[in-house]
């Protein structure tokens, strides 16, 4: 703990704390707020100007506090949307995973039938005219199963690509849910520096007529004094 020695609007305190450099910071500003209703030309004691600083500052703080709550439930609703997108990015990487596996084995099935087909080729010079027809079969054969893979392929490709447009799409999503909950969140906190304003003229204008009462008041009772005081002087005449 560090000793402060701290002056607001010339009134001087001695304190201990750990964060001299902040604490000094808020005395500032506090100075500042107290000078501000002072400038203001409020006929009020120092302690009435000091509490109703204190006012301000504690309904600043109650209107942050509930900003921050607001703040928190939007964030926490985030995280929400979030985690579920994870969710759904991770079941889809599964997915696709499993796709990629799939046109792996039948890339390699691919590949066997095509070099089956090749030495089927190599043998076909060696093989009596009757064998012919049965090689055209199988070559015929062969070239049906390689289309059916090629088709297989092409579907899973176009999965593929399909899974790959939902997954941007979810992404993109919950990006402008995400940018409508912060613009709400700036909506509101202007709305409250706006309400606030509006409370602190209102309040301001409160104050100034309660001083021109004072001070009429005042006014009232120096002029009951005098007359009162030249009552009694006439009285003192009399006798």
């Amino acid at each position: 703990m560090e000793k402060v020695k701290l002056s607001i609007c010339g009134r001087e305190f001695s304190l201990k704390t750990e964060n001299p450099e902040k604490l000094e910071k808020v005395a500032a500003d506090l100075s500042a707020k107290i000078k501000k209703v002072k400038d203001m030309g409020v006929t009020m004691s120092f302690t009435d100007i000091v509490m109703l600083v204190a006012l301000d500052i504690s309904e600043t703080n109650f209107d942050n506090a509930q900003i921050i709550e607001r703040s928190k439930e939007s964030s926490d609703k985030v995280q929400e949307i979030e985690e579920k997108a994870a969710k759904e990015v991770k079941t889809a990487q599964e997915k696709i995973s499993l796709l990629d596996s799939e046109i792996a084995e039948l890339k390699v099935s691919l590949s066997q039938s095509q070099d089956e087909l090749k030495a089927l080729k190599a043998q076909y010079e060696n093989i009596d005219p009757e064998a012919e027809v049965k090689l055209i079969e199988e070559n015929r054969k062969l070239s049906n199963k390689v289309k059916e893979l090629q088709d297989k392929n092409e579907s899973l490709e176009q999965t593929w690509e399909k899974l790959k447009s939902d997954y941007e799409r979810v992404q993109k999503k919950n990006l402008e849910s995400q940018k409508d909950e912060i613009e709400q969140l700036r909506t509101t906190v202007a709305t409250y520096e706006k309400t606030f304003d509006e409370y602190a003229t209102q309040r301001n204008a409160e104050v100034k007529s309660l001083n021109d009462e004072l001070n009429a008041l005042r006014k009232k009772y120096s002029e009951l004094s005098s007359q009162m005081n030249e009552i009694v002087n006439d009285g003192q005449l009399t006798l």
